[in-house]
This record gives C-alpha cells, structure tokens and sequence, in this order.
C-alpha cells in the first residue's frame, strides 16, 4: 500500500506538473500575444485597486522601463493614473470617469479622447467574469488612434482638393462661355475700324485682357488636373515665363521674383501641363514660408551633365544632357528632421486646413514619370528644390500655339451651327454670316439631327460645341456617321481633353477647337475644311 500510494503521489505530481507547464505555456501566449499588439491592456482586481495585468505597451507608455511580467506588481494603480492623468486635457472629467470606472457603475463603455500631448485615444472598458458569472475584475484597452485620424483628416482635404478641381472645371466652362462672345464682338468690332484708329486701339485693350483671362482659365485648368497629359517638345523659358506670369498675379507685392532663364537649349519631352504644376507646387510652397516676413522667390535654369546633378545621379542616364530649373526662396529653411519625409504622400508642416501634403509627392511623381530627378537643399535661411528633366533630342524649335489670327479669313458654303448658349451662337452665326457663309444654327443637339438625317437638309460643314443638354456634340457626329453623313464637322469645348479627342478621331471630327473660341482662327479652320472638302469630294452621303 505505501509503495501505491507513493506511485499515486509521483503520478499526481507529474500531472501537476505537466499541468503547470500547459498553463505556463497559455500564460506565456497569452503574454507574447498582448505584447505584440499596438494595444495597451489594463486589468483591475474587483476592488479596482490592484492591478492584475498590464502589457509592455502600457509599461513603456507610463515611461516603467521594460519590466519583467513577474513584476507587474510593481505597476501599481497610483502609477496607471497618474499618468493617465497627466495626459487629459479635462481633469474634472477623467476623475468623474475613473470614479465611474472604479465604482463599477461603468460597464460597457467606449469613446474618444484627445490628449494634451497631441495624441488622439481610442478607449473602451468592460467587465470580465468567471464561467460561472462571478465578476474578476475589469479591462481597459487603450488604442492609439492619431496616425489613423491624421490620415484621415488628410483623406479629406484630398477630397476637398479633388472637388476644388471639379469646380474649376465647371467654372472654366462657363467662363470659356462668356469669354467667346466678348472676343468673337471685340474681333468684330476691330476689324470694322480703320488700323491705327483710337477705336481699333480701344478694341485690341478688349481683346488682350480677354486673351489673358483665356489664359489665367486653362493654368487653372491645368493646375487643378482637369485637363489629361499630353507629351509634347516644349520650350521651358516660354512655359517658366507663363508660369512667373501667374504667380506674380497671385503672389503679394511683398514677394520679389527674380529670374534667370539663361541662353542654353530649354526643349524637354512631356507634358506641358504637369510640369507647370510642378513649378507652381513648390513656388506655392515657397512662398508659405515667405508669408510672413516677405523674401525672395528666385527662378533659374541652366542645363547640366549627368554628374553634374547634385543627388540621385543613379536614377538618371549617363551621358545624357538635362536642364536643371532652381527654385529658391529666402524663407525658414526645412528642419533636418522633415527633410527626408517632404515628400512623403500627406506629410506637411501647414497648419490643418492650409495644406494637404499632396504637393510636393505629386510633384516628385510628375518628375519621376518624365525620367527626371527632384532633390531639395535647405538651411536656416533658405530653400532651393532642383527640378533636372532630360532634354529633348529635337533640334527643331518646340511647337508653340499660333498668336491669335486676327484676321478673318472668308469663304463661301452652308453651315449648320449648333450651340445652346445664345451669346455663343449668335456671335458664331454673325461672325461666319459676315466673312461670306449661309448659316443656320440651333441650340441643341436634337434639333440639328433633324435637320441633318429627317429632313437630308445639306450643309458643307457643321460646327458644333461638345457640352449641351440630352445629347453632347460628339454624339451628334455619331449619329450623321452612323446615317452615312460625312459632312466636315468641327468640334468646340472648354476642356480639350484626351478622352475628348480621341472619341472625335474615331468619329471622323476633322477639327477640335479649344474654347473661347477666337475668330480668326474659326474662319480659318472652316475655310480650309469646306475647300479640302471640294477639292477631295467624300463619297456621297447615304439615300
């Protein structure tokens, strides 16, 4: 019997032992499971005065060093509170909840806290019980929350820059509407006074200022994205001088701008209008931190060598040429500390509410896609961001938009013109009716197809803007194709966007005009079409 009972004892022994370890191995599960979490978890006794688990997240957070978890005991509750007391930012309400907590008359409950540290919490507490209901104690978990709410808050102003771009979309279409009339009259006008006249003086003021409003709508356009790539030569003073043209409308009289533009070769391949974007990003930037205390915004351009490009000459091709454009200002530098963060997507040192962080990892994407390299230099008292793009292989000048025809070119033939702004089409009817065509005009696309496919009216050419009611302009061309018409046609928008021009090439558009629309250049283009048309007649419209 005593060697059973010994045996009994030995057996039990080794169970509890083995049972020991199994709940070592749970508990240490447990622990590295909570200690790999972003969590911090805290666990009170009944009383609500002893603490029963905390993990390292916790510990680290109440500055405990890294201790042991078999000296938990040494977090004790006063240390818990005290330093969550020391981060709210209403005293009176965190007692009144920890009151609350330790009463027991908060179960289940969770919130938000912003603390005076900066940080943003995620809380929630709850009681915890045995299987047979019996109350243990009660949690608490902690999530550090800023990160998500900072990118979030990003997120919208992303958002609101995005619906800043749609709405200068619809404001450049209507704009480009009211424009057309005052060029198209004042070209009109013009051209019925004498040259060198005072009245003819006083017309050409009119057309100029409407020229640059012209202008001013497509750098909008353009720099809120409205409009889609194009890769093209472009000449860089002549894009830099329209781009200081801008910022010297928007900038104050306190921010001097200085260029230097240089006589070296200033072609590059890409698109013209997020380059531009790219300069006035980072001209914007400069001048926030100019803001204040007025400086110096300086623009300059120089081509160099591979090797000769301060940083990152690894990402760029050897032996290959490019033209380096330096942008400088004479504000507070970049700390060290941001330097290597500036471009980071939503990172900004601006005030909430005065930038997004978007800019410059936009522009560094714009660069990058051009085969170029962006690299910023800051110090105390100034920053320069050097903008390297390869230089194009063309030796030809980059093509460049005509200057405005100023002279009606006439002719003769029917055309159809369709446009649904009154202004617009009476403008466009007079004008054409002037220099020679018979013109018929309606203000919508319906009535035009009519016209054309019910009533197999003809017409040498028909003009017709993009943007109207129930059926846009490329869809009228659709349906004349589509019922074998292939009459000339001539296709006006505000915005000349890729998507745009691609479905008129597919329709067989022949010309696509940018709004407003200068008169010069429509008579011009309906002239050469109309006598293209007769001198290679079109098989014949279908019965």
């Amino acid at each position: 019997r005593t060697v059973e009972r010994a045996m009994e004892m030995a057996l039990l022994a080794i169970q509890r032992h083995r049972d020991e370890e199994a709940l070592r191995e749970q508990e240490e599960t447990l622990r590295a499971m909570t200690n790999a979490t972003h969590y911090s978890v805290l666990m009170l006794d009944q009383t609500c005065e002893k603490v029963l688990f905390a993990n390292r997240r916790l510990f680290d957070q109440i500055r405990a060093g890294h201790i042991q978890w078999a000296d938990a005991q040494r977090v004790n509750l006063e240390m818990v509170v005290t330093y969550m007391r020391s981060l709210a930012t209403d005293q009176r309400s965190f007692q009144r909840f920890f009151d609350g907590f330790r009463s027991g008359r908060l179960d289940h409950r969770s919130g938000e806290e912003a603390l005076n540290d900066g940080t943003t919490i995620r809380w929630s507490i709850a009681p915890v019980t045995h299987a047979n209901g019996n109350l243990i104690g009660r949690s608490m978990v902690v999530e550090d929350i800023t990160a998500l709410r900072e990118l979030e808050n990003k997120l919208r102003q992303a958002s609101k820059l995005e619906a800043l771009g749609t709405l200068a979309g619809g404001i450049a279409h209507d704009f480009n509407n009211i424009l057309t009339p005052i060029l198209g009259l004042a070209t009109l006008g013009a051209s019925d006074e004498p040259e060198g006249s005072e009245s003819r003086r006083r017309w050409q003021t009119v057309l100029d200022s409407s020229r640059r409003a012209r202008d001013l709508i497509r750098k909008i356009l353009s720099f809120s994205r409205r409009a889609e790539v194009r890769s093209q030569t472009i000449d860089m003073r002549k894009l830099l001088k329209s781009s200081v043209e801008l910022l010297r409308e928007a900038l104050p009289s306190t921010i001097a701008i200085e260029c230097d533009f240089g006589e070296c070769e200033a072609l590059v391949e890409g698109d013209p209008a997020s380059i531009e974007q790219v300069v006035l990003n980072i001209a914007t930037n400069a001048f926030h931190s100019m803001e204040d205390q007025g400086g110096v915004l300086a623009l300059k351009v120089r081509e160099v060598g591979h090797d000769e490009v301060a940083t990152g000459t690894d990402r760029l091709s050897r032996g290959r040429r490019y033209l380096e454009i330096e942008i400088r200002d004479t504000g507070a530098g970049i700390p060290p500390e941001d330097i290597e963060r500036i471009f980071d997507p939503f990172f900004t040192t601006k005030p909430v509410g005065k930038g997004t962080g978007l800019g410059l990892s936009q522009a560094l994407g714009i660069v990058q896609a051009h085969e170029g390299l962006l690299h910023v230099e800051s110090s105390r008292d100034h920053t320069s961001f050097f903008i390297s793009l390869p230089l194009s292989s063309e030796t030809e000048h980059a093509s460049t938009p005509q200057e405005p025809i100023s002279a009606l070119t006439y002719g003769s033939g029917r055309i159809l013109v369709v446009e649904d702004e009154p202004a617009v089409r009476e403008v466009q009817v007079e004008c054409l009716t002037s220099v020679g065509y018979d013109v018929v005009a309606r203000d919508n696309g319906r009535a035009a197809l009519e016209l054309l496919i019910d009533r197999r009216e003809s017409f040498d050419l028909v003009l017709t803007d993009q943007t109207m009611p129930e059926i846009r302009g490329t869809d009228v061309v659709r349906r004349m194709r589509e019922a074998g018409i292939t009459t000339p046609v001539v296709l006006c928008t505000g915005v000349l966007s890729n998507s745009v021009v691609l479905e008129a090439d597919i329709l067989g558009v022949d010309a696509c005009l940018p709004k407003p629309i200068l008169l010069g250049v429509l008579t011009k283009t309906v002239a050469d079409l109309i006598q293209q048309a007769k001198a290679s007649p079109a098989p014949k419209d279908a019965p």
